[in-house]
């Protein structure tokens, strides 16, 4: 499943990281969020790469991020990607 369809409505961060994981090919084919959900309860090396790497695409425009929940907005503000690049805020 495609990470935008995972994440067409608000989802928890901990499924959506997890959805964000499997997107990028982390966990094995057939892993459940249920065998894995004790690593996004705490600050692992995985969990916090992950909610950076999701925190940069809300940075951008491509999530939308609200109390604990993701939401794919799918289009990339270019202006925003320059900023971030460039340093500018």
């Amino acid at each position: 499943m495609k990470l935008a369809e995972s994440l067409s409505d608000w989802t928890d961060y901990d499924i959506a990281m997890f959805e964000f994981g499997r997107a990028l090919g982390i966990f094995p084919e057939g892993t459940t969020f249920g065998s894995v959900r004790g690593m996004f309860f705490m600050e692992t090396p995985l969990s916090s790469a992950l909610g950076e790497a999701m925190d940069a695409l809300v940075k951008i425009g491509v999530l939308a991020y609200r109390e604990a929940e993701y939401r794919w907005v799918g289009t990339v503000d270019i202006p925003a990607v320059r900023r971030a690049t460039s340093g500018d805020q």
